[in-house]
């Protein structure tokens, strides 16, 4: 096999989903014996992940502004490309593969005779909080089919892409994330939380709607005082999460630990996990709960939500499907003030049934294990080489 020089962009290695994927994918061709450069925007934020290969030092800056033009944000993108370009050549990369808009619109402009990859992490039409010239469909069009690959993080962005924005089906394929497990950090680290606790991960930010999550939880209090739920992360709604546990009663019950290094060991525990949020292309929280064999309970959101667990039908009602929970899609984020909507009673009930049915639990953490699987590494891994042209 001929060893290939290899970019991989992405903003930053700060904790997220995209940054996890983006080192997965490095390690796993570092291991391969191919050269793998990480090209971050500048940032001054301590890195979170530890990588395998050589992070390059780019000066560039995140090159487009809400308050700029959208004349000025096209030559600040071309300017940001140049270099970029110089980089490239610098490096004699032969595959760069993009993470996130920003890097996908500077991959493309920074041509050289590298193999172009996209890859496209988020449900971009229902991202409306976003716009400008990255979320713009004609420069999308333009610009994305213009790569030799846009990589979709699960068959709903995939399609999104190709209705919405015009990117061609024969460069456009669906490639998961991988479900892993993390070693424990404190072997000795003591579980206090009971048998019954539900757990959810992520960044504290409006788009994952931990809230409802908050509000879902205060009917089970109702009938079992021993159920607990952990809401793991940090952000920017950590006071407003904190207003609305407080406002429910629900001090006691509801935990808010912050940012942990030490995820496996909440998996590890958890009686189940949830998710809410508005929109997710493939969230990787709900893959890695399932290697620890957590049942999953999880939201209809626009996104691989419904693929993850097997979703067969829409519906507006619970759904037992192959491999976890549905409940209905729960739109917009809740006022402290707001009554507990129907979507959010069903939302409930699902963690309710997770906790008292022991052959329900059961159950779902089994197919849980075995849907695990099919996000192992090698297999997601494998598609990636297929796509950077490194395996038949």
């Amino acid at each position: 096999m001929v060893k290939k020089n290899i970019a991989i962009m992405i903003n930053s290695l700060v904790a997220g989903g995209a940054e996890r994927a983006a080192i997965t994918l490095g390690e796993y061709l570092c291991r391969q014996g191919h050269s793998v450069f990480y090209f971050l925007f500048t940032d001054n934020r301590k890195p979170f992940f530890k990588v395998e290969g050589k992070i390059v030092k780019t000066y560039i800056f995140f090159p487009f502004s809400s308050d700029l033009s959208q004349k000025d944000n096209i030559r600040e993108l071309f300017f940001s490309a140049y270099s970029l370009y110089q980089l490239k050549r610098k490096y004699q990369i032969d595959i760069s593969i993009s993470f996130m808009e920003a890097w996908n619109f500077l991959n493309v402009c920074s041509k050289c005779k590298d193999k172009l990859i996209l890859s496209v992490r988020t449900v971009i039409s229902e991202r409306t909080e976003y716009s400008g010239l990255l979320y713009d469909p004609v420069w999308i069009k333009r610009l994305y089919n213009r790569a030799d690959s846009v990589v979709a993080v699960s068959e709903y962005v995939k399609e999104d892409l190709i209705r919405k924005y015009g990117i061609k089906r024969k460069i456009t394929t669906a490639i998961p994330n991988v479900s892993r497990t993390y070693p424990l950090i404190n072997n000795y680290r003591e579980w206090i939380d009971g048998d019954k606790a539900i757990v959810t991960i992520g960044r504290m930010d409006v788009v994952k709607q931990q809230e409802r999550i908050i509000r879902a939880f205060s009917e089970i209090i109702k009938m079992n005082k021993d159920a607990r739920l952990i809401i793991v992360g940090d952000g920017k709604q950590m006071g407003f999460l904190r207003k609305v546990k407080h406002n429910l009663g629900l001090d006691d019950y509801v935990k808010l630990p912050g940012t942990e290094s030490d995820i496996g060991f909440y998996l590890k525990n958890a009686r189940g996990f949830v998710l809410a949020s508005r929109v997710e292309g493939f969230p990787n929280v709900i893959a890695e709960a399932m290697a620890y064999g957590v049942p999953i309970i999880t939201t209809d959101s626009p996104g691989g939500c419904g693929e993850i667990v097997g979703k067969e039908t829409s519906s507006d009602e619970l759904q037992f499907c192959k491999y976890g929970i549905l409940t209905p899609y729960i739109k917009g984020n809740a006022t402290i003030e707001e009554e507990i909507s129907r979507e959010e009673k069903i939302l409930g009930e699902a963690m309710s049934k997770i906790i008292q049915d022991n052959d329900l639990y059961r159950k779902y953490a089994d197919m849980s294990l075995k849907r695990a699987n099919d996000y192992s590494v090698e297999n997601i891994m494998c598609k990636w080489e297929k796509v950077c042209g490194l395996k038949d």
